[in-house]
């Protein structure tokens, strides 16, 4: 069986009508991804607040939501929350990797200060682990968070293959 594991900080909802949805791009591609896999299981935020503009139901029942509280902002306070949701999300993630034949870490996001770090040292003989760098991989200033995913990503630090949006040297 062949199993993926999507970690990422996309928001996620219940809309009345269609159930848990996705930022829609996100949602999109995790139901392309679903053609090659016999389940997938995203390990995302999850808030009771509405739907936002854009969200999408995922289109396969095989397609399992993870859900991990929302964290980060843009205050001091909010990017400090990520520390408060570290024990509830390593949990979550280490749950999900049970039976995991690949595994798919979005980045940049907030927890992926720690999450790239627990993949480096983890042992990834039982599955492929790639990262999906999903942002301007140029960009000449970054917050100090991306900017610490790009250099531990340009270094190969966990030894997987990375995938970066765009067009980029």
């Amino acid at each position: 069986m062949r199993k993926l594991v999507i970690i990422s900080h996309t928001a996620h909802q219940t809309d009345v009508e269609r159930g848990i949805v996705g930022w829609g791009p996100t949602v999109n591609e995790i139901n392309h991804l679903s053609r090659h896999f016999d389940e997938i299981e995203h390990v995302a935020c999850y808030d009771a607040s509405r739907p936002k503009g854009g969200s999408l139901p995922y289109a396969d029942a095989r397609i399992r939501l993870r859900p991990i509280p929302p964290f980060g902002g843009n205050s001091l306070g909010k990017k400090l929350s990520i520390l408060l949701t570290i024990p509830r999300v390593l949990t979550s993630v280490r749950a999900a990797l049970k039976g995991a034949t690949h595994v798919q870490l979005r980045l940049p996001m907030g927890i992926g200060i720690y999450l790239l770090p627990f993949f480096m040292i983890r042992d990834k003989g039982s599955y492929v682990f790639w990262v999906k760098y999903a942002n301007d991989w140029g960009q000449r200033r970054p917050p100090l968070g991306y900017a610490l995913h790009r250099w531990m990503l340009k270094r190969n630090l966990a030894g997987c293959k990375v995938t970066i949006n765009g067009f980029w040297e």
